[in-house]
């Protein structure tokens, strides 16, 4: 597969990681944008770069304390506090409900670059072309 390539820890792995990251988040902010919606590009960039560097951590703390480290519990909170993030967007007016979309596009980004910071390009491509 082609992301058993990046999945290494090595210095150009982690560059590849981190600017396929920027392209995604990109992607997605660009597409915001467009529509005029909130969490554009700014945003996007910010949240899927922020996660991919917590999946970058674990793995460097895995290599770091292979005996002492829990590889996942970062990327978990990760994903709780960008869902606390979100949470933030969304507006309530009387039966109208603004910015879940947003919401969710902000939560989606961030698990893309946890996917693009533990090196599943692949996955991290394919969930942002859909």
């Amino acid at each position: 597969m082609f992301t058993t390539r990046f999945s290494g820890w090595t210095g150009q792995n982690v560059l590849i990681r981190i600017a396929i990251s920027l392209a995604l988040g990109i992607v997605i902010g660009i597409d915001r944008g467009a529509k005029r919606r909130g969490g554009g590009a700014r945003t996007t960039i910010t949240v899927c770069l922020g996660a991919t560097m917590v999946m970058l951590l674990e793995q460097y703390l895995e290599e770091i304390y292979p005996e002492r480290f829990d590889i996942s519990r970062i990327a978990a909170q990760v994903v709780s506090g960008v869902g606390f993030l979100g949470a933030g967007s969304i507006l309530v007016s009387g039966h109208q409900i603004k910015g879940l979309t947003s919401a969710a596009s902000i939560w989606t980004c961030a698990c893309i670059g946890l996917a693009a910071g533990i090196g599943f390009i692949d996955g991290a491509v394919l969930l942002t072309v859909v």
